[in-house]
């Protein structure tokens, strides 16, 4: 629910498809309508590709920080050719204790990273039936067909089996494609107009929408590389349904460039989990920190120099949280408070204007490093507070950091959460009934 009684400020966002930004509207509830793409979980996610997921959260978290509620849907692809062998070499795992296990490391990840479970989780092998339902509609309506290889794939051009058709089902039947491995416990019991199979990615997310969303209007988001292929394919089935509209927006995080030099050289960048982060001896929530410093539409630089300067800086806001804290609490003059309210207007206007956080990270440090402020620390801590939350630093639960570089040596051991306490027992789309990290 918003804030009754208080003129909410105006949110804009960068709308990939049209170029421009443009202002966000809520739905008729009052809650923005967000879906966005979550992992295929058939590995381990490297650090530097869990940043659309950051970027998700603070998004999130800065829109009920200015009054608005969310409520926001993200998919779990759980279904695939995911088969491989068990980390102890002893048997081969079945793509669906494949997916059980990294989906597990995905959501410790998360909790490591400060990220905010969504509102909803959508798993892609609770939704089969919903997405024949919609295999049946497109077939129906002619924009849809079932190939000679057996794949039902959606119509886009005069002749059928073109080249660039979309795959919408994947058939058990097509043997054609070497690399298509089949699990049993993957191959639903489906009718023979569709036939026994697997869901093709774009129509999953459109089904997983379509179920949670009905027929308001939301907005889509996923990373740069979902634009050319994913999120076209997305565009086209939604056309094909007749439902385009109800995406009004779209918006897409940028890739992360691999900076050079230092340890990186014992280990590509792009392959660093967040366990390896912490085994070099850097805290996860530090590559979060350095998340925030570029904005989500530009290219993020990573490296551990980079994380070596976000470690400084960290321990300083740490600091300063933490001996703030700590001291008799003092009464804000009404100077102190105007000085601190401009600020705080300043850093809100930027997170209206398409979630500029960058731009109001450097209010907040100008703010804390305001010497007019000096003897006002309450001021500066009641302002450090609130970022704080709409951040998801976590500050309040750190304890007094040095910006010591020196390589620690901790447990790595992940001990993953049970799939009935992540996801309940096995709902359609499980909600998280608003347990979120600070």
């Amino acid at each position: 629910m918003t804030l009754k009684n208080k003129k909410l400020v105006e949110i804009f966002s960068s709308n990939t498809q049209s170029g421009q930004k443009e202002a966000l509207h809520p739905g008729k509830d009052g809650a923005f309508l967000e879906y966005f793409c979550g992992p295929t979980v058939d590995r381990q996610y490297p650090a530097i590709s869990l940043r659309p997921w950051i970027v998700k959260d603070v998004r999130h978290r800065i829109q009920r920080h200015l009054g608005y509620a969310v409520h926001d849907v993200m998919n779990i692809t759980d279904i695939g050719d995911f088969r491989k062998s068990s980390p102890e070499k002893n048997h081969e795992w079945s793509s669906k204790e494949v997916a059980e296990h990294y989906e597990n490391h995905f959501w410790e990840d998360c909790k490591k990273l400060n990220i905010e479970p969504p509102t909803v989780t959508c798993n892609a092998s609770a939704y089969i039936s919903e997405i024949v339902d919609i295999v049946h509609i497109l077939l129906k309506k002619g924009a849809a067909y079932k190939g000679k290889d057996g794949n039902i794939y959606l119509k886009e051009a005069s002749m059928e089996q073109a080249p660039s058709d979309i795959v919408l089902w994947y058939s058990k039947t097509n043997l054609s494609d070497k690399s298509m491995t089949w699990d049993s416990d993957q191959i639903p019991n489906i009718d023979d107009a569709v036939g026994p199979g697997r869901p093709g990615g774009d129509i999953e997310c459109v089904a997983m929408a379509l179920n949670n969303f009905g027929n308001s209007s939301f907005v889509k988001g996923g990373r740069v590389g979902h634009i050319d292929k994913h999120h076209k394919a997305e565009q086209k089935i939604l056309s094909a349904l007749d439902v385009a509209d109800h995406v009004v927006s779209w918006f897409h995080v940028e890739d992360t460039h691999i900076v050079r030099g230092g340890i990186l050289s014992n280990k590509k960048g792009s392959k660093l989990t967040v366990p390896d982060l912490i085994e070099a001896g850097y805290d996860p929530l530090l590559f979060r920190y350095l998340s925030l410093k570029t904005h989500y539409k530009s290219k993020l630089d990573f490296g551990y120099e980079l994380l070596d300067e976000a470690k400084i800086e960290f321990a300083d806001l740490s600091n300063k949280f933490a001996l703030w804290s700590g001291l008799p609490k003092k009464h804000i003059s009404p100077f102190d408070k105007a000085v601190t309210d401009d600020y705080k207007k300043k850093i809100e206007a930027a997170f209206a204007d398409d979630f500029d956080v960058p731009l109001a990270l450097s209010q907040l440090w100008a703010c804390l490093n305001d010497n007019r402020l000096t003897h006002s620390y309450n001021a500066k801590l009641e302002l450090l507070k609130s970022m704080d939350i709409v951040l998801g630093l976590g500050l309040s639960k750190q304890n007094v950091l040095t910006p010591s570089l020196t390589k620690t040596q901790p447990d790595r051991k992940i001990i993953p959460p049970s799939r009935k306490h992540l996801h309940g027992s096995g709902e359609k789309g499980v909600k998280n009934d608003g347990l979120h990290n600070v």
